[in-house]
C-alpha cells in the first residue's frame, strides 16, 4: 500500500459529528492530508498521521471560511479526534487515532523499492511540499476524475472539485455514477440553454449533492424549447403602421380643438 488512498469505516455514519457537514468534511480532509509514513519538515519531525498546514490553507482547500474551519477543528479537538501544535512558522495537525482508522496500511521499510529521499525533502502530503506529489496523493484513488472534469459543463475551481469528487468516491459513491450524472447535467444545461453564470460550480454541485438529481435513477431529460429559447413576447404578430398618416391625423385633431 503506497498511501494513495484512505479507508473509511461505515461506523463513521454513527459518529456524533457526521451530520455536521463542516466538521465531518474537515475530518475526512485531514485523513486525506495526513502522512501515511513519518517525514520531516524544516527540522521538525512530522510523524505518520500528522501534517503541516494553517487555518488559511485549510480554508482554501475545503472551501470553508476560516471561521468555519476553526469551529470544525474545535469540535474535533473537543472529542479527541484531532490535536495541533503551533510554532511561530506553521501548525502541525495530528489525527489522534490514525493507526486505528488506517490500520494495515503501514509499509515495511525493508520492502520499499525506492530510495529514501533526504530528510529536508518532504514525503507525501506534508504541507508546502511538492505540489504535484500532494495532488497525486489526494486523488490517487480517483482514477477517472479527468473524465468527470471533461464532461462537466463549467470548468472552474478544479482543485476544490477534485477534492469533493474524491471525498464522494472515498465515501462509497462510484465514479461511474458521478461521471454519468455530470454528463446528464451537461445535457440538461444544453437543452435548457442555461447561461454559464447560472451553471453550478462543480465543487458546489458535488458538495451540495446536486449531482443526485442527475443519476440514472433520477434524471429526466427535459423537453427542448420549441422556439429556440426566444423571448415569448417576440411571438406576437407585428402590425404595420403608416406613421405619416397617424401624425397628420393627430395634427388635425389639435387644429379642430
Amino acid at each position: 500500500m503506497d498511501g494513495n488512498y484512505i479507508k473509511l469505516n461505515r461506523s463513521l455514519l454513527e459518529w456524533e459529528w457526521y451530520t455536521d457537514i463542516n466538521t465531518s468534511r474537515m475530518f475526512i480532509h485531514m485523513l486525506l492530508k495526513a502522512n501515511w509514513k513519518d517525514g520531516n519538515f524544516k527540522g521538525t519531525t512530522v510523524p505518520r498521521g500528522s501534517f503541516v498546514s494553517s487555518i488559511g490553507k485549510l480554508s482554501g482547500e475545503t472551501g470553508l471560511t476560516e471561521r468555519e474551519v476553526r469551529t470544525a477543528i474545535s469540535h474535533l479537538k473537543t472529542t479527541g479526534e484531532v490535536t495541533s501544535k503551533t510554532t511561530n512558522r506553521f501548525t502541525v495537525f495530528t489525527v489522534v487515532k490514525y493507526d486505528m482508522y488506517q490500520t494495515n496500511d503501514k509499509q515495511n521499510v525493508s520492502q520499499e523499492t525506492f530510495n529514501r529521499q533526504p530528510n529536508d525533502i518532504l514525503t507525501t502530503t506534508i504541507e508546502e511540499g511538492n505540489k504535484e506529489r500532494n495532488n497525486n496523493n489526494i486523488t490517487g484513488a480517483c482514477v477517472r476524475f479527468e473524465e468527470f472534469w471533461n464532461s462537466y459543463p463549467k470548468q472552474t475551481h478544479r482543485m476544490l472539485a477534485e477534492q469533493a469528487y474524491c471525498m464522494l468516491v472515498s465515501s462509497g459513491i462510484t465514479e461511474d455514477a458521478l461521471i454519468t450524472a455530470s454528463g446528464n447535467y451537461a445535457e440538461y444545461c444544453q437543452i435548457k440553454h442555461t447561461q454559464q453564470d447560472f451553471i453550478s460550480h462543480p465543487d458546489n454541485w458535488l458538495n451540495k449533492s446536486k449531482w443526485t438529481d442527475y443519476t440514472v435513477e433520477n434524471y429526466k431529460k427535459p423537453v427542448p424549447v420549441k422556439d429556440g429559447g426566444k423571448n415569448k413576447f417576440n411571438n406576437f404578430p407585428q402590425r404595420n403602421y403608416d406613421f405619416d398618416a397617424l401624425e397628420k391625423q393627430a395634427l388635425r385633431g389639435q387644429d379642430s380643438g
